[in-house]
């Protein structure tokens, strides 16, 4: 799965776009993030201002795979894709 892929599945979940961003750290908080950063794929969580990291990867789909399974725990199966 790459970022266009989660993309998708996200939108046809309904999750708002403004609860995420596969493009970098989210300026807002209480949003999940997709940073490409020194040869390695990181999951941010940012609360009032602040960046945790919720973990690290060396590919995008292993990223991406963790923001669909964080959804998926938060709002139920119906986020994860259809095959």
């Amino acid at each position: 799965m790459n970022r266009e892929e989660l993309r998708k599945a996200l939108v046809n979940a309904g999750i708002k776009s403004g609860m995420y961003s596969l493009d970098g750290p989210s300026p807002e908080s209480e949003t999940i993030s997709l940073v490409p950063e020194a040869g390695e794929w990181r999951v941010l969580y940012k609360e009032r201002g602040e960046f945790s990291q919720l973990g690290s990867f060396p590919t995008e789909g292993e990223a991406c795979e963790m923001i669909l399974k964080l959804f998926s725990d938060m709002f139920g199966s119906n986020v994860l894709p259809r095959t």
